[in-house]
């Protein structure tokens, strides 16, 4: 095995190894989220929890590994964020996430908590990241 292969390899299985402790905080944010009867939460109002469990992430990411994090977000179709996990030499990534249908259901800005939900490692989405947008990240451009 090459060294660039070994090192790839040490990267994704490093990432899977911590999924569980990803999947663990991403349930402490799920916990911590109370909508009233109008679906209303004193900190994330009528939203979802996706940022903050990406932010979740990427400090498990930080505590347990040298890599560099940042949050990607869609906005075609559904507001979304994740985390980018990456490392410039040799130049590899990886995209974390929890499908957000798992946790909650609505749309846009608006999101209920799916009730009685328990998280768990085969939750998170580990996938590769594209070397453009790793790129963009090393190049500190807008993505």
């Amino acid at each position: 095995m090459n060294w660039y292969k070994k090192a790839q390899s040490d990267f994704y299985t490093i990432l899977m190894e911590l999924k569980l402790q990803m999947a663990t905080v991403a349930q402490q944010v799920y916990n911590e989220w109370e909508q009233d009867e109008n679906g209303i939460d004193p900190m994330f109002g009528s939203g979802g929890i996706c940022q903050d469990i990406a932010q979740a992430i990427g400090e498990v990411i930080h505590a347990n590994t040298s890599y560099e994090t940042a949050t990607l977000e869609s906005q075609c179709g559904e507001q979304h964020v994740w985390i980018l996990t990456y490392k410039e030499d040799p130049i590899e990534g990886y995209q974390i996430d929890i499908e957000p249908s798992r946790y909650e259901t609505g749309g846009g800005y608006t999101w209920q908590k799916r009730p009685g939900i328990v998280l768990d490692a085969n939750d998170i989405d580990i996938f590769p990241a594209d070397e453009e947008v790793i790129q963009s990240f090393i190049n500190e451009e807008i993505y």
